[in-house]
């Protein structure tokens, strides 16, 4: 049986710029969420395993692992974490054809108007405030492990 709970939905967010993924962190947290930050794709990948994410909000263009490599590592392993990328150096269209077919996702250029981030995130979280059994989850980062 299933233990169910009211919780704060989960941003995990990425940016290799430390400023924009602090500052979205704390505007994030002061709106209710719960989140994690993180600075490259791959600590991103390796934190999502461990926070279980709702959404993943990540930059584009980010050192060895870009955000849509993270994004999609992330949510072949979370299939119900959604996606919001944003931009202010990479025409998004660039990476649409590298995309998972099964991923839902939006994205928003930098730098994005607030009050538009906030509306995106919420509707891309309508029924984020339950949590299934952690060993749900954390049976599928197993897997890939073995």
């Amino acid at each position: 049986m299933k233990c169910w709970q009211m919780r704060p939905p989960r941003v995990l967010v990425a940016d290799d710029e430390k400023t924009i993924a602090l500052t979205l962190t704390e505007i994030l947290f002061r709106e209710g969420y719960r989140v994690a930050t993180c600075f490259s794709g791959e600590e991103a990948v390796e934190k999502a395993a461990e926070f279980l994410p709702d959404l993943f909000l990540s930059d584009i263009s980010m050192g060895r692992m870009n955000g849509v490599e993270a994004a999609a590592r992330i949510t072949a392993k979370l299939p119900q974490c959604k996606v919001l990328f944003h931009s202010g150096h990479i025409a998004f269209t660039r990476f649409v054809d590298h995309l998972p077919q099964n991923l839902v996702y939006s994205f928003m250029p930098k730098p994005a108007h607030l009050p538009d981030m906030l509306d995106a995130i919420a509707c891309m979280l309508p029924n984020a405030n339950t949590v299934e059994d952690k060993a749900d989850a954390d049976l599928m980062w197993a897997r890939e492990a073995s």
